[in-house]
């Protein structure tokens, strides 16, 4: 039921088009918290630099965390009037404290985050800023796809990278908004006035869904979700199953400190229902019997995820990705099950670093 909530509110959500004649009159701050990106910088950058909007109207704030890498000196190549590159100081860790001393720092009316992994397309700005002018909102999410790789593994973690995306925007359009990804994340900085606090700086990750958490409190319906591929990202995949299965132990590790009942319900429904797929799977290997329930479970729950999925992807062009659902969802009970349980209970490594 969780999921055909989801599918209901995707339906619901405006699709958004940018008019050429949009004005540009709201005044824009990019941030983008950076450690170790040397291969990533030169690209985003020069993405940044090359948005179709005024470079008198926004401005980009790079903040390196103490990369270990020549970043900084690849930055020091760049020359742009709207470009700052700040460098936390050795009391200073982690993203947060960089996205915090970068809100310090900015001048914008409209925060806009993204990470340096990330590529946007030319209309990126101009199509949050459109949304912000025409409906205020607190907070804004949009897409974020992996850029497409050969290979089963890379199509598979982008179908997967989609459904969550999938999962964030339905929700949004529901008014229960469960998730956002800090890849591709807007707010008004005027809702911001204890930054330290509403990020929850002394956690090592979730900035993007505390203030999510944090907002939600005030009002669902000022966080917004962009239907509109013009605001979308795209990332690179994980250079491998290690890494991946780093990244998803990070993003589980949260939802131990979650109090929302939305994504309370949501995470246990997922989590229980792929658990009884994958204990019926394994029984079934001593009784037959457990096969059917394993077989029907398997089946009603991959009609329910195609609800959601054959509009979403329709709409960004992705249904192709569809040719690598089958294979998605007989990994997904045991993938799920195994990130849910050591997530909580083991460390994870993440840019150089070890997180509990």
């Amino acid at each position: 039921m969780v999921i055909l909530s989801f599918a209901n509110g995707w339906r619901k959500l405006e699709n958004f088009h940018v008019s050429e004649n949009s004005t540009e009159d709201v005044f824009v701050t990019v941030l983008v918290p950076f450690r170790n990106e040397k291969e990533n910088l030169k690209r985003l950058t020069e993405k940044l630099k090359s948005q179709n909007y005024a470079n008198s109207k926004y401005e980009i704030i790079l903040i390196n965390d103490h990369s270990e890498d020549d970043s900084e000196k690849q930055l020091n190549k760049q020359t742009h009037d709207n470009l700052t590159l700040l460098n936390l100081n050795s009391n200073e860790k982690g993203k947060k404290e960089a996205l915090i001393k970068g809100f310090r720092h900015a001048k914008g009316e409209l925060i806009l985050t993204t990470d340096a992994d990330c590529i946007p397309g030319e209309n990126w700005i101009r199509t949050f800023a459109a949304y912000y002018k025409k409906h205020h909102p607190d907070l804004m999410a949009s897409f974020v796809a992996i850029d497409e790789k050969k290979g089963l593994l890379k199509r598979a973690e982008a179908l997967e990278f989609l459904s969550l995306i999938a999962s964030s925007a339905g929700s949004i359009g529901m008014n229960k908004p469960i998730m956002v990804n800090g890849a591709n994340f807007a707010y008004a900085k005027r809702i911001i006035n204890y930054p330290e606090q509403q990020l929850k700086s002394e956690k090592a990750s979730g900035d993007d869904i505390y203030l999510l958490l944090g907002q939600k409190k005030f009002s669902k319906k000022k966080i917004h979700f962009i239907k509109s591929r013009e605001a979308m990202v795209k990332t690179r995949a994980q250079s491998g199953i290690k890494k991946l299965i780093s990244q998803r132990k990070r993003w589980a590790s949260k939802t131990k400190t979650y109090r929302d009942k939305d994504i309370i319900l949501t995470a246990l429904s997922v989590f229980f229902l792929n658990l009884i797929l994958l204990i019926s799977l394994i029984s079934g290997l001593f009784k037959p019997f457990f096969l059917i329930i394993f077989t029907t479970g398997l089946l009603l729950k991959t009609i329910i995820d195609l609800v959601l999925l054959i509009p979403f992807l329709k709409f960004l062009n992705k249904k192709h990705l569809l040719h690598y659902f089958p294979v998605a969802q007989l990994i997904y009970p045991f993938y799920s099950v195994i990130i849910g349980f050591i997530s909580q209970f083991t460390k994870f490594n993440w840019k150089g670093r070890t997180y509990s």
